[in-house]
């Protein structure tokens, strides 16, 4: 998951909010083992991501946000859930802002 700047994330009882609403995360396939009470706001230029194996990701509830300039890759294929396995055709699956992509180098 990533969240973009501006979204208020709420991490609470190891269920996660957006903007005040829980998400419905079918992915996540074992309870958070462990939880914390924690608030976070994305700022401009960066991104909030969340790993989908909780239990032992390092993401941006131990590092924080993510800036833009340190990101750097493509979509190439959904992979899971294995029903829903895609190749992504880019540009389109490139989800950035219009000016992001413009500076984009494939």
């Amino acid at each position: 998951m990533s969240l973009v700047p501006g979204d208020f994330i709420e991490i609470k009882e190891g269920s996660v909010y957006l903007n005040g609403i829980i998400l419905q995360e079918e992915y996540i396939a074992e309870p958070v083992a462990f939880w914390y009470n924690k608030y976070f706001l994305v700022p401009e230029g960066h991104v909030f991501v969340l790993g989908d194996n909780r239990n032992h990701s390092d993401d941006s509830r131990r590092i924080g946000p993510i800036p833009y300039d340190n990101i750097l890759g493509r979509v190439l294929f959904v992979y899971w859930p294995f029903e829903n396995f895609e190749v992504i055709k880019l540009p389109t699956a490139i989800h950035l802002y219009e000016e992001e992509l413009a500076n984009l180098v494939l």
